[in-house]
């Protein structure tokens, strides 16, 4: 309710609003009214809503600290375990005459075998100068995607946890 004062002025709305969330549900199973002394009663329409004026805080957060922090480089670097092969096999790559026989037999080689180019990433997954953060929220559920090192996801994981 602290927070809804903030930015609610009418006092009828917030007396509503209080009256709304004492008033507890029907439980199915006794036909008894359960009260509840936190959070908004089962099945109230209030819940999502609520739930978008309390957590709006933490979407802004998130966006402008986390999300905006650890996202970095706008594309991964190739990798180049994958342009060997790949300039190998085709003549018309800018590097092909620059290889060796050897080196082309060996990567023909490793061509011959099933899908090589299906098991070596492209993009090189490891690339320091690349970071990912994105952030999903639908009502009381939300999901924090990360795509970098794993201290860091835990980090983050945490920092959340305390800001909460």
């Amino acid at each position: 309710m602290t927070i809804l004062k903030e930015q609610i002025r009418c006092d009828k709305l917030l007396t509503i609003i209080s009256k709304a969330l004492k008033v507890g549900y029907k439980d199915p199973d006794t036909n008894q009214i359960v009260k509840t002394d936190i959070g908004t009663p089962q099945g109230s329409v209030l819940s999502p809503l609520l739930a978008n004026v309390v957590l709006h805080e933490m979407d802004k957060y998130i966006m402008e600290e986390v999300v905006e922090k650890n996202t970095i480089g706008k594309r991964r670097r190739t990798n180049p375990e994958y342009n060997k092969i790949a300039v190998v096999r085709d003549p018309r790559k800018k590097y092909y005459h620059e290889v060796t026989p050897e080196e082309r037999r060996e990567a023909l080689n490793k061509l011959s075998n099933p899908g090589p180019l299906r098991t070596i990433p492209r993009m090189d997954p490891l690339d320091p100068n690349y970071r990912r953060a994105m952030y999903v929220r639908y009502a009381d559920d939300f999901v924090i995607l990360y795509e970098g090192p794993k201290e860091t996801a835990l980090t983050i994981k945490e920092d959340v946890g305390n800001f909460l």
